[in-house]
């Protein structure tokens, strides 16, 4: 999550899920207010923007409940002529209906930017109207869908008329009677608990303060002005499914619920700009639907949305009726961009949901395929986690063990630390324990181009540890490299041979390690974004994505890491000891950084956290009203490319999102100069979910006995490999868990570029062998 708001130039943000009617998960990240360092609360209360419109459509389905509305009704017969005057469309005289207004069939204009202003203060809903009711109509109503803030103006004017009240009056009973506490038509003079500051970026991040000052949230209640906590919204969420299934009448009838579900915009014309930026898609009466064909592998048949923007927000609601599962996401930087992006979710161990938006190539208009191909940075290290826990069940691999089990001291030196000798176990690389630095910018250059994982370690090996292993929690891509390594070592193999093997066994077969002259289908280009969205090809140039394997190399599609997620599930409750045993899962999963030192930046940016092997671990207390107890998560960030796993297993839930803008947010192309639109099958970059990958395979080398996360790293690395390391003076041990749970005192990546450094790979000869392996012992297999 760090990576993602780091790179989307997101301050703060809240997400959250529910199951079956109960809040499983509810998480603030990063800031409110940065000036003042407030760390975002789980209720910290937020600008809907356009969520605003489906609650504006519930208060219209009770009207409807109580026979004081007829969709099929012309909207003169609540508001009078010299309102809103009657209207033609190329000179013959038109009616327009409420169902039309809410389903934005009406021919009315978006919003101008100087009618947002503040004109009308905290009046009513209706006082806006006057802004276009003279307007000329767009399109003849009932055939073109033209998205329009002014309709649900008019809708909350409507309200008003039947209601003889006003609107904030009237929906704020709404929110009452279904517990929304927390959820208010917004009034600037008003104080809220937990409510956010609101930021732009453009090529630095200021407060949108001005437009605060210009614009009339009042006016804009029915169509943009409600703030609400995730918590609230949630509960918006589970009534409308409770009232779908017949079961909370004194809120919605079933047949109103559905009516207001049903999509309005079948045969319509929709403009070009939205298909490309969401798909195929239709608007019932305040949400947009995606209905799912019956042919179709997934077994979710309709999702009901809505998302919300302003200078200063961005937001999403979603709802998947069939499933019970209800989601929200807020963050307070509403103007960045993505150009494409994917999103899927699993339940219980079945695909309910991946799909694709916005484009992979935008200049070719090549539009997001659900099963793009993508860079999962971080994502990469619960990948390699779960190759380490196979190597646990074969008995190759203790974490205990110092790296040295595994490693020569001539491939990696023995360490000091302030003088002394220090070991370095497996457990804390996997843990980021174990004093390594990140990675400097030139040693993710392309210097050993796609020849094994090993190599990479010359990069860091003479490196002096941040602290004594086992104290301090570092996070370190070096650590993953080195963990790579040693997989390297004891399988006498290359790692993205093994992960491979792996992958194919799970039937992750668009699952790869990035490999530069490969042809991937659906592979998105990737971008960035500071004042304008540029491409991210000299970045592309540069890297070597083959030596960032183990740490952040590794590409996939959304549906592959829900398989891999749901057999980490499965194997979690002993169900799949094919791919890993129980025990060693949950050895994965057992936070290592508890009472460990924690920098002061990552403890901000994500709240109390810790670090298992390749994941990061959320405990909830038992006294926390949510069922959930466990989330392992994970996210990645490139230049180009940001991504999010996540893991509920006493829930079964699984969920992931890729984009390709690893510094902005949003939906669109995978390749923009293709305009080829993002597919939810998209092959993407992971990134740093690259990590619990290669976390997965050494479980596997565990299982095998190859690998031990308490053994020094020099077990399985030569000290020419990576020299053995001091801290203050003192030799210090290195183990796999301290690596691999970021506990070694390795460094994170530095940004400096070195020219003549980052070409030294095409002057020197490639290795073709690993030196740092040693004959006997572990070694030996």
């Amino acid at each position: 999550m760090k990576d993602l708001m780091n790179k989307y130039s997101i301050p703060g943000t809240v997400i959250a899920f529910s199951i079956n009617g109960t809040n499983v998960w509810t998480e603030g990240f990063g800031y409110t207010d940065v000036e003042n360092d407030v760390i975002t609360h789980k209720d910290s209360v937020w600008r809907l923007a356009s969520i605003s419109k489906p609650l504006t459509s519930a208060l219209i389905g009770r009207l409807m409940d109580k026979k004081l509305i007829d969709l099929n009704h012309d909207i003169h017969k609540y508001l009078s002529p010299d309102f809103y005057p009657y209207k033609t469309f190329n000179g013959s005289a038109v009616n327009i209906t409420v169902r039309e207004v809410m389903a934005h069939l009406a021919g009315l204009h978006f919003t101008k930017l100087e009618d947002l202003y503040d004109v009308f203060h905290g009046v009513n809903s209706s006082q806006p109207i006057a802004q276009f009711k003279d307007e000329k109509l767009l399109s003849k109503p009932n055939t073109t869908f033209s998205y329009s803030n002014y309709g649900y103006h008019m809708i909350g004017a409507i309200i008003e008329a039947v209601l003889n009240s006003t609107y904030d009056k009237e929906i704020e009973k709404m929110f009452r009677q279904l517990n929304m506490n927390s959820t208010f038509a917004e009034k600037r003079e008003a104080i809220y608990k937990h409510r956010p500051q609101y930021y732009t970026f453009t090529d630095k991040l200021e407060k949108a303060g001005i437009y605060d000052e210009l614009v009339s949230y009042e006016g804009q209640w029915p169509c943009g002005g409600i703030i609400a906590t995730a918590s609230d919204l949630l509960r918006f969420g589970n009534a409308m499914i409770s009232a779908y299934n017949g079961k909370q009448n004194d809120f919605l009838s079933q047949k109103t619920v559905k009516e207001l579900w049903t999509p309005e915009t079948i045969g319509k014309i929709k403009p070009k700009d939205w298909i490309d930026l969401l798909g195929p898609f239709e608007y019932a009466k305040g949400w947009f639907v995606k209905n799912i064909p019956v042919s179709d592998p997934y077994p979710y048949r309709t999702i009901n949305w809505h998302s919300g923007g302003m200078t200063g927000t961005a937001t999403m609601f979603l709802i998947f009726p069939d499933q019970n599962l209800v989601g929200v996401a807020f963050a307070n930087n509403g103007n960045t961009e993505v150009p494409g992006a994917v999103i899927g979710f699993s339940i219980n161990g079945t695909n309910v949901w991946t799909e694709g938006f916005g484009y992979t190539d935008v200049e070719n208009d090549v539009i997001t395929h659900k099963d793009s191909i993508w860079r999962l940075a971080s994502i990469s290290k619960p990948l390699t986690s779960a190759l380490i826990g196979r190597l646990m069940d074969k008995k190759l691999i203790d974490l205990n063990h110092d790296i040295h089990t595994y490693l020569s001291p001539d491939f990696y030196p023995y360490k000091t630390f302030n003088g002394s000798a220090v070991n370095i176990t497996v457990r804390e690389v996997m843990s980021h324990l174990a004093g390594l630095h990140f990675t400097k910018f030139e040693d993710v250059s392309d210097v050993f181009h796609g020849v094994n994982a090993s190599q990479a370690i010359a990069q860091f090996k003479d490196e002096k540890l941040l602290s004594k292993p086992n104290t301090t929690f570092s996070y370190s891509n070096y650590g993953y490299q080195m963990v790579g390594a040693i997989i390297e070592a004891v399988l006498n193999s290359t790692y993205d041979k093994e992960i491979e093997k792996m992958f194919r066994q799970l039937n992750m077969n668009s699952t790869f390690v990035e490999k530069r002259e490969a042809i991937y289908k659906h592979r998105p280009q990737y971008y960035t974004f500071a004042t304008k969205l540029e491409k991210s090809g000299i970045y592309d140039e540069l890297v070597s994505y083959e030596g960032q394997w183990p740490c952040g190399g590794i590409i996939a599609t959304a549906s592959d890491i829900l398989r891999f997620g749901n057999a980490m599930i499965s194997a979690y409750n002993g169900n799949q000891n094919d791919f890993l045993s129980e025990k060693t899962v949950k050895e994965l999963w057992t936070p290592e950084t508890i009472g460990k030192i924690k920098p002061k930046v990552w403890v901000e940016v994500l709240g109390p956290f810790e670090y298992g092997k390749g994941w990061f671990v959320k405990n909830i207390p038992v006294s926390d009203p949510y069922p959930y107890r466990t989330v392992y998560w994970h996210s990645g960030g490139l230049t180009g490319t940001a991504t999010m796993l996540m893991i509920f297993p006493d829930q079964n839930l699984v969920g992931v999102a890729f984009a390709n803008n690893g510094n902005t947010t949003g939906f669109g192309y995978t390749d923009v100069e293709n305009d080829v639109i993002t597919h939810k099958d998209s092959i993407w970059r992971l990134a740093s979910i690259s990590k619990p990958l290669t976390s997965a395979l050494i479980g596997r080398l565990m299982d095998k006995k190859l690998i031990d996360l308490n053994h020094d790293i020099h077990t399985y690395l030569s000290p020419d490999f990576y020299p053995y390391k001091t801290f203050n003076g003192s030799a210090v041990n290195i183990t796999v868990r301290e690596v691999m749970s970021h506990l070694a005192g390795l460094h994170f990546t530095q940004l400096e570029l070195d020219w003549n450094h980052v070409y030294r790979g095409k002057k020197q000869k490639l290795l073709t062998s690993w030196p740092h392996m040693r004959a006997g012992g572990h070694q030996a297999v």
